[in-house]
């Protein structure tokens, strides 16, 4: 499954994304697997996002276009914390 976001870039797992709005006051997630798609909240990566996953990824289906955003990654982030 090959998946864009907004600017073209090929979502791969480890990918922090910003979706532009919120769920549940949350607007970044992590990308644990793409098979299975498996999403966990960005400020608690224990956390399994419950909803439809393809949906959060999906175009708007009422624009049709790609609404995240890939901000980082995971060995980036990590790099971050130290």
């Amino acid at each position: 499954m090959r998946i864009e976001d907004i600017n073209g870039n090929v979502l791969k797992k480890g990918d922090i994304i910003d979706i532009k709005q919120t769920v549940n006051g949350c607007n970044l997630f992590y990308i644990q697997s793409m098979n299975p798609l498996d999403i966990r909240y960005g400020f608690d990566f224990s956390l399994v996002y419950e909803y439809d996953k393809l949906d959060l990824i999906s175009p708007s289906k009422l624009t049709g276009l790609v609404e995240f955003e890939i901000v980082n990654n995971e060995e980036n982030f990590c790099k971050t914390l130290n």
